[in-house]
């Protein structure tokens, strides 16, 4: 069995583009695809990694399945599909908001071919683990049923849908007066890294970068020839996409050693990992926890980011919140997020309500740049639906 692992970000061709980008593969019949975002990243692969294991002409035919998480969420397809009568099978899934292929395989069948019954669905765990639905049980691909005990572990490290994990809901607070009793913003836009194209499990590399793009302001040699911003009257502005901002990103990717099938990235990696960039570039990294017995210290963290120091998020269960500001009430979109994740934090905010009904209600907002391409920059509700590992004051000097 030939494996390749790779990764790669759609881009968007037309079928008559993606067949002239194939010049030594002649007779493509697929008649299950449709030429989309993951049909494309399939056929790009497919470019790239045929003529690594065939020589001369070859005649690649494909179709494809839909692959769904253990939650039963669409996760994206699985192409079976042959190179010269050969067999292979490859797996495209979206878990951050656009399709990535997860492995492609020649020279092997695909793994749900033993399957002989219908209506089930394909599953995709992670790595090469899947496994079979069928009449609301689930099943190795050998036919044995699998635990709701063993079904729970594998679910701590699996892929989940991008439509899994993201959950929006609403309210609207009504009051008879509001004051923002506490605030601070380290910048007018925060850096907005949301990922790193090809990889998976990011969240932590890319909250580090948005966390060097920060301190690139005043330590301009974190990445060297790069201008991290701009400063417009009394406020700064951080620059959004750039290639220089992508490699940043990649390389604490590498530097932290993620592990793209499991967990992602330790703390310990995590740390490891911006401590050899950083000192890489001829400064200094150091860190405060602004955890008290275990539990995050809300006025610890807001005097951080007092003293310029950006956090560094660790949180299981979250909600993002963008504030909709009225006359006489607040309406609140959340984003609420049901996985293991890390975002950085640039700011803060506690708004004190008197409510119509003449109680008082405080919420206690960190400003974040949530690293989640559904998300982007809002304002992490540190009481609401939420579990706070983790949390750490970020200097360079």
């Amino acid at each position: 069995m030939k494996n390749v692992l790779k990764k790669s970000l759609a881009v968007l061709l037309s079928a008559i583009a993606v067949f002239a980008a194939l010049p030594a593969v002649t007779g493509v019949s697929a008649a299950e695809l449709d030429y989309d975002e993951f049909d494309t990243v399939f056929l790009e692969t497919a470019e790239e990694t045929i003529p690594d294991f065939y020589f001369g002409e070859v005649q690649l035919s494909a179709n494809k399945e839909i692959l769904y998480d253990l939650d039963l969420n669409e996760l994206g397809f699985i192409y079976d599909f042959t190179v010269n009568n050969e067999n292979g099978y490859a797996s495209v899934i979206n878990t951050a908001g656009y399709p990535e292929l997860s492995g492609i395989f020649f020279d092997a069948p695909c793994p749900f071919d033993t399957i002989e019954i219908d209506n089930y669905y394909r599953i995709y765990v992670s790595g090469c683990t899947y496994l079979y639905n069928y009449g609301g049980a689930y099943y190795s691909l050998s036919e044995i049923e699998i635990s709701d005990e063993d079904i729970a572990t594998l679910r701590e490290n699996a892929y989940l849908s991008t439509n899994s994990y993201v959950v929006g809901t609403n309210e609207t607070i009504y009051y008879i007066t509001k004051t923002i009793t506490a605030s601070n913003e380290l910048a007018l836009r925060y850096p907005t890294i949301d990922g790193i194209s090809g990889c998976f499990n990011t969240c932590v590399p890319v909250a580090g970068a948005n966390i060097v793009q920060f301190w690139d302001r005043y330590k301009p040699n974190l990445i060297p020839n790069f201008e991290p911003g701009t400063s417009i009257l009394n406020y700064y502005i951080y620059k959004t996409a750039d290639s220089a901002l992508a490699d940043t990103a990649y390389d604490l990717y590498v530097a932290m050693g993620t592990n793209t099938t499991g967990d992602g990235t330790t703390i310990t990696q995590c740390m490891t990992g911006l401590n050899s960039f950083v000192s890489g570039k001829g400064y200094t990294f150091s860190y405060e926890s602004c955890m008290t017995n275990s539990a995050f210290n809300y006025a610890l963290a807001t005097q951080k980011i007092d003293a310029t120091k950006p956090l560094l998020l660790f949180v299981d269960v979250f909600a993002v919140a963008t504030i909709h500001a009225n006359a006489d009430n607040d309406y609140i979109s959340y984003a609420n997020i049901s996985a293991a994740h890390a975002m950085a934090g640039f700011g803060y905010k506690t708004i004190t309500y008197t409510l119509t009904d003449n109680t008082t209600r405080i919420d206690n907002y960190i400003g974040v740049t949530s690293g989640l391409f559904e998300v982007g920059t809002g304002y992490y509700n540190i009481s609401l639906n939420t579990q706070i590992d983790d949390a750490y004051a970020i200097n360079i000097t």
